[in-house]
């Protein structure tokens, strides 16, 4: 319970030392104070809320379970994906799926339906 008093005390007394400071009277004095706070914090690699950092969009009409899949593929066939994803993006009729994974995903569906029987 004790130090529980101790941290606030700790906070308050340094809260007021930042407002008794003042605004900085030269740039000197800006940039020294920003140093010093910024060792006291030093910045984190992570997002600050990672919900919502994402690195893809997320459509409302993909469907609602999906899997994720690490392959490593020929070149040749990597550079043949690629092409016919531009060559979609390309097209306005196909521009909704255009996508490297709805390439995959109908190449895949195709392949099966071939071989299932």
């Amino acid at each position: 319970m004790k130090s529980g008093i101790k941290k606030i005390g700790k906070f308050k007394s340094k809260g007021s030392e930042i407002l008794r400071r003042g605004p900085p009277s030269s740039v000197e004095d800006f940039l020294n104070d920003s140093a010093d706070s910024s060792e006291a914090h030093p910045p984190s690699s992570e997002p600050e809320n990672p919900q919502t950092h994402s690195s893809t969009f997320v459509d409302s009409e993909l469907p609602p379970r999906l899997g994720r899949l690490h392959i490593e593929i020929r070149l040749d066939l990597v550079q043949q994906l690629l092409n016919l994803v531009f060559q979609r993006k390309c097209d306005p009729k196909l521009k909704r799926r255009a996508t490297q994974r709805a390439v995959i995903e109908e190449a895949l569906e195709e392949y099966f339906m071939k071989h299932s029987g």
